[in-house]
């Protein structure tokens, strides 16, 4: 998350087009309650959410493609000849003359209105017919030189429509199930989609931080450095990244605290489930406190104690980082 966050707070601090607005946009999810953050990922997330319905569209459209079988690749890898043809020696600098065009354009023309046709045919075994067509079409772009590139890229294209029947074999498009992301068991994605809202949530504080350190370093610095033609990686890793560490520090041992304060979006989103995959430790003190049958204060207080000693320690080795290197 805090890599995200500095590398958004460098977007945002260079001159771009609607730079106030895209910082605004990346601020906007702190300002939201907790609750209605949980609605709305809750919204996208579930089983019929706005990811299913996203995911349903583009497995339709890759098995459209992955569906292609038999004539129809062969008819697509012609297709893909004639057009590539017509291009370069129509209207190429070496053009040949106009009648060899309108050969090549009433032949893209026939192959478009009888591809559908043929392919029925070749699916009732007389595949012949497009075959015949095909090679015909082979050996008329195959007699000039500027036509040899575009049967190396028929080649290609060939290839990548038979491995999308593969792919389709192995990863399924057409039965693809929707799935409900946060409540499907020992699949990962609980926890993922829980780090990940959380770190949208968040990220635009820590992104204001890193933006008020990268705007306290001089210009005066990238202009010399300009100057020398040094490059952006060099001024980076030379300028911007020394200057704006103390800032880095702040921020990481800042988001650390606050990882091991995480309660609001378990609870609202998962509830520590599914099992107990998201299970975190404000939410056992929580519930040894106050959602057991027979509450234990004592251990919810120990876990509290502890807590607060580790995040303690967090401050205090933030404080030493601070002034170590402002020391230097």
């Amino acid at each position: 998350m805090v890599g995200a966050a500095l590398l958004t707070a460098l977007v945002v601090n260079r001159n771009i087009r609607g730079r106030g607005f895209w910082r605004a946009m990346f601020f906007y999810p702190v300002m939201l309650s907790p609750v209605v953050i949980a609605n709305i990922w809750n919204w996208v997330l579930h089983r019929k959410g706005a990811l299913n319905a996203a995911l349903g569209d583009t497995t339709e459209a890759m098995t459209a493609l992955a569906g292609l079988a038999g004539f129809d690749i062969a008819a697509t890898v012609i297709l893909a000849v004639v057009l590539m043809v017509v291009t370069l020696r129509s209207l190429g600098p070496d053009a040949p003359p106009l009648a060899w065009s309108f050969v090549f354009a009433a032949l893209l023309a026939a192959l478009v209105t009888w591809a559908n046709p043929l392919s029925l045919i070749g699916r009732d075994g007389s595949g012949w017919l497009g075959v015949g067509l095909g090679l015909l079409l082979l050996w008329i772009v195959a007699q000039g030189h500027a036509a040899r590139p575009a049967l190396y890229a028929a080649a290609a294209v060939s290839a990548i429509l038979l491995l999308s029947i593969q792919f389709d074999a192995v990863f399924a498009f057409d039965r693809y199930r929707p799935v409900n992301w946060l409540v499907t068991p020992k699949t990962g994605w609980a926890f993922f989609w829980l780090v990940f809202v959380f770190c949208w949530s968040h990220m635009g504080f820590y992104m204001l931080i890193l933006l008020a350190g990268l705007q306290a370093i001089p210009a005066d610095l990238y202009e010399a450095a300009k100057m020398d033609a040094t490059s952006p990686f060099r001024a980076f890793r030379r300028i911007t990244l020394p200057l704006v560490m103390p800032t880095l520090t702040v921020v990481v041992v800042l988001s650390l605290i606050r990882s091991f304060q995480i309660f609001d979006e378990v609870y609202l989103l998962t509830g520590g489930g599914p099992g107990r995959e998201t299970f975190m430790v404000v939410q056992n003190i929580y519930e040894v406190a106050f959602a057991s049958d027979k509450p234990d204060y004592g251990q919810a207080a120990a876990g509290s104690i502890l807590m607060a000693v580790v995040i303690a320690v967090f401050t205090f080795l933030q404080l030493w980082l601070t002034r170590r290197q402002s020391d230097l």
